[in-house]
């Protein structure tokens, strides 16, 4: 399992040029906010990549059920995710639009979908780590939330992979290495092979990408985290989801001096 990472990173880094190639050639392409018409799911290089190395270092090692859980939950969330990069209403926005849509009208965008989808992932797995059912449901709270966050931060170049990057420095170093952070230090292997073409502005990681990486990390502040980190970790996510239906999330970080430093930084 120590070398999922490694492992990981390498087929990353082999299939990313073909798997961006083909987007570009079948037209899976978007508009980022230069203006200029790059890859916008290539965070389907990531999980292919790093599901690769999983299955193979599986030969050998025998995952966890809870580990096993986990990646399919990865695998999922990442599915739904790709289904909205490909086919996604781009007219209805924020998490409370997709389920406004649901509820007033009966009409499921594939934001609904990925929503429904991922909120009832984050839970099937929470339930596997916490038997208790309000365990369960507080730790699905923060696993969705922290998902769509990263979503939420898919909207700059490098920006959400400078935040899961971060997160995982933290929760590793709280936890030291096991079966779930080994995990997520895998897929941070996937993610890291990526990076110089999200930083760079050459391809998206796209719902398909951040909503895979938002489901791991969640699932790991939610085994990590004492209850007081989680209540308060949860208290600072719904605070970011209330005022980014309201305001630009962007404009922010730019008036703030130390998280525009941050957010420019290896930009070109």
């Amino acid at each position: 399992m120590g070398w999922l990472g490694v492992l990981s990173f390498i087929i990353t880094f082999l299939i990313l040029p073909s798997v961006l190639r083909l987007e570009r050639e079948t037209g899976l392409l978007a508009d980022n906010y230069r203006g200029e018409s790059i890859p916008s799911a290539g965070g389907l290089g990531i999980i292919l990549g790093f599901m690769s190395a999983f299955f193979l270092v599986s030969l050998w090692w025998q995952p966890e059920n809870s580990v096993m859980v986990i990646a399919v939950s990865f695998l999922l969330t990442g599915l739904v995710g790709f289904v909205d990069d490909v086919a996604g209403n781009r007219e209805v926005r924020g998490l409370a639009g997709h389920l406004g849509q649901l509820w007033r009208r009966r009409h499921l965008t594939t934001g609904g979908l990925k929503a429904l989808v991922g909120g009832g992932t984050a839970f099937y797995a929470s339930k596997v780590l916490f038997s208790d059912w309000m365990q369960a449901l507080f730790s699905a709270a923060v696993v969705a939330l922290l998902t769509n966050t990263l979503n939420l931060l898919d909207l700059r170049p490098g920006r959400s992979l400078k935040f899961f990057f971060l997160l995982t420095i933290i929760f590793v170093t709280a936890s030291g290495i096991n079966s779930l952070t080994a995990f997520l230090l895998g897929v941070g292997g996937a993610a890291l092979a990526f990076f110089h073409y999200d930083l760079t502005g050459k391809a998206m990681l796209g719902d398909t990408g951040s909503n895979a990486l938002g489901m791991v990390l969640g699932l790991a502040a939610a085994a990590v985290l004492p209850l007081g980190g989680r209540i308060i970790l949860l208290f600072l996510l719904v605070c970011l989801h209330w005022y980014t239906e309201k305001h630009s999330l962007t404009a922010l970080i730019e008036r703030v001096r130390w998280l525009r430093l941050l957010d420019n930084l290896g930009r070109r």
